[in-house]
């Protein structure tokens, strides 16, 4: 489970609670990552206004960091 915040058009976590299973995420506290390669992220872009997805999105080349990310 994470726990992050939008700052400057990025993800910041915040906060991460391990998982007890076999297969974990990778991420680290403090660390920024992109909106639209996290759930975090698009969590966080489904909750601004049109205007101001469009103003953050609108700035940034959106690089893809696997085959499956959504750009």
């Amino acid at each position: 489970v994470h726990l992050g915040v939008l700052e400057e058009g990025e993800v910041l976590y915040l906060a991460k609670e391990e998982s007890s299973q076999t297969i974990r995420m990778i991420s680290y506290v403090g660390k920024r990552a992109p909106l639209h390669c996290t759930g975090l992220g698009k969590v966080l872009l489904a909750y601004l206004s049109a205007e101001e997805r469009k103003e953050i999105l609108g700035k940034k080349v959106l690089p893809r960091l696997t085959q499956n990310t959504i750009t």
